[in-house]
């Protein structure tokens, strides 16, 4: 499922709303196990990937683009 990068696609697969997707995406809320592990199914890659790039996203300085 790698290239659904789109929060509008990856939240259809993952059953989470495009905001949720969004905000995860920005480091605004909390990444839990469960939302975790169905990013790393969808994007086919491991939890530990979904969360070293949540953790590189939260520790972002406000206003740095993506």
């Amino acid at each position: 499922m790698l290239g659904r990068t789109y929060p509008t696609q990856l939240g259809k697969v993952c059953g989470l709303t495009t905001t949720t997707i969004t905000r995860i995406e920005r480091g605004e809320i909390a990444l839990t196990d469960k939302i975790q592990t169905a990013l790393a199914e969808a994007l086919g890659i491991s939890g530990e990937q979904v969360n070293r790039a949540y953790l590189k996203a939260k520790r972002r300085p406000p206003g740095t683009p993506a």
